[in-house]
């Protein structure tokens, strides 16, 4: 299975401040998922056009 992601700065950018911490548990989610998912044959694409610290911890 192949997972696409386009534009993942759009996931930490669209959250306003009472919306950070669904935004981070969905980041670490697809952080998980592409550190475990391998050896379920799962394997995430993700694409972006922005890179920065002010994205997030992720």
């Amino acid at each position: 299975m192949i997972v696409i992601v386009d534009e993942l700065a759009e996931l930490y950018l669209m959250g306003s401040a009472s919306e950070k911490a669904e935004v981070a548990q969905c980041a670490n989610s697809l952080l998980r998922l592409a550190q475990l998912g391998g050896a379920l044959g799962i394997y995430l694409v993700v694409a972006g056009q922005r890179v920065g610290s002010d994205l997030g911890s992720g």
